[in-house]
């Protein structure tokens, strides 16, 4: 999964002063000005943290997201008298108990605990003997408009510990800002990064060795590849995190992943990864190849909330299976079986509806197996060679110009490329419930393939 770049919204002092006529209702939307928040995450140890926010002057509720299955009303204890979390439209907020009074600092006691959310950064998940990644986003505030406002935060790991974040290392830290300006994984914990020429890694020591061999092994070629194709350079060495969970059958093999930007994480379970297989090697290959992508990918941000994962996450899969293949890692025929995988998985996600409605419905895998599809389709219409990166560019270019993209844009790019019944037969596949999925797959694949 992957969650994109917003611009902050600022609200100047002048709103108060130039609209003192608002009504007594409309004055309190007014939250926090953006430079005014400070957040200190403090691990207290036993899967406790304690959230503290301070603000320079009171405000009357605190917007703190999606309550995403309620985990804030399940697992946060507002320390502070008079003070509560509520859940409206969605969204939760910090606010007082009679919903009038002002207040300037509040803190809260979380419980970490894995929560698995479909499509959402784990709030803090377990990296290592008493070390856990906290996901920033899940504690910063938003203002009225949508944007985040803007954060100083304070990390406060237990003693003996540190916080280590992008290339810093430290006993704890005053007042950090992300270069992004976008919610970061943080590590906390006893661990230390091991910092190369190529990246920033903690790699649990759990993991069998040559998992982090493997790893350090492609990801230099990997990285260099990546940089070649979207002919920019990252801001920053890529800050990467291995998590290993023991346990589960011989023979199992499980990978997750996310990624921000300057950052991605993975995950492991299963007892398959104990030794080094030929499948291992090339699901940590695959993994990582995806993953990476998003660094770059994350240069440009999606207009709103309500831009389609598939955008993102199917070109991240056809565009890490061009890598490998570049590598050396797959042959042709490896990324030809590869489109295949995603046609009969985007065929067999697509029975119970459609791709638009995949994520209400729970059909995750529709956004990378279908959003293959779909930016294979956009590709062969795009350049000879069908190479989905190429695309990519040019869509990430016109992205950057208009500030930001949705699925509009990209069918208009289709329109130009392909044709206008190109475009809209690729709307169609997208925003229809199918009768056949696996016919109008290769009917869509055929022509685009044949597109003037």
């Amino acid at each position: 999964m992957t969650v994109l770049p917003r611009k902050f919204v600022c609200l100047a002092v002048v709103v108060f002063t130039a609209f003192g006529s608002l009504t007594a209702s409309a004055k309190r939307d007014m939250v926090v000005s953006p430079e005014d928040v400070f957040i200190e995450i403090a691990q207290m140890g036993h899967d406790q943290w304690r959230i503290a926010y301070n603000f320079s002057r009171p405000v009357m509720y605190v917007d703190l997201g999606k309550s995403l299955n309620g985990f804030r009303a399940a697992d946060w204890h507002v320390e502070t008298d008079g003070i509560e979390i509520v859940t409206r439209d969605g969204r939760d907020y910090l606010q007082a108990t009679d919903g009038k009074r002002r207040f300037d600092t509040t803190a809260v006691m979380v419980k970490a605990k894995p929560l698995r959310l479909l499509k959402h950064y784990e709030p803090i998940r377990n990296l290592g003997k008493d070390g856990a990644i906290v996901y920033t986003g899940h504690f910063w505030p938003w203002s009225i408009r949508g944007g985040r406002v803007k954060a100083s935060f304070f990390f406060k790991p237990q003693i003996g510990a540190r916080v280590s974040v992008f290339g810093l290392q430290a006993a704890s830290v005053d007042r950090w800002q992300s270069i992004f300006n976008h919610p970061a994984f943080v590590y906390f914990g006893p661990l230390q990064a091991v910092e190369t020429d190529d990246v920033v890694v903690i790699a649990d020591p759990a993991a069998p060795n040559w998992i982090a061999a493997e790893f350090h092994r492609a990801a230099p070629p990997l990285l260099d590849h990546l940089a070649t194709i979207f002919e920019v350079n990252l801001r920053t060495k890529p800050n990467i995190f291995l998590a290993f969970e023991k346990g589960g059958p011989y023979g199992l093999m499980r990978y997750s992943g996310d990624a921000l930007p300057g950052q991605f994480q993975l995950s492991l379970y299963g007892g398959g990864w104990k030794l080094p297989t030929e499948l291992g090697i090339d699901l940590l290959r695959r993994a990582m190849a995806h993953e990476a992508v998003h660094l770059w990918q994350t240069a440009i941000s999606p207009l709103d909330d309500d831009v389609p994962g598939w955008i993102h996450e199917g070109a991240a899969d056809a565009i890490a299976a061009e890598a490998l293949v570049a590598l050396g890692y797959w042959t042709g025929e490896d990324a030809a079986h590869e489109l295949k995988r995603a046609t009969n998985e985007c065929a067999d996600e697509l029975r119970d509806g459609s791709l638009a409605d995949a994520e209400r419905r729970g059909s995750i895998r529709a956004f990378y197996a279908c959003g293959h599809i779909l930016v294979e389709a956009a590709a062969r219409a795009h350049n000879d060679a069908a190479s989905v990166a190429d695309f990519w560019r040019d869509f990430a270019e016109r992205a950057t110009e208009r500030g930001g993209y949705d699925a509009e844009m990209f069918f208009k790019l289709v329109e130009e490329v392909g044709g206008e019944d190109l475009s809209r037969a690729m709307r169609y596949f997208e925003r229809t419930p199918l009768a056949r999925p696996s016919r109008e797959i290769n009917q869509l694949l055929s022509m685009a393939q044949s597109a003037p």
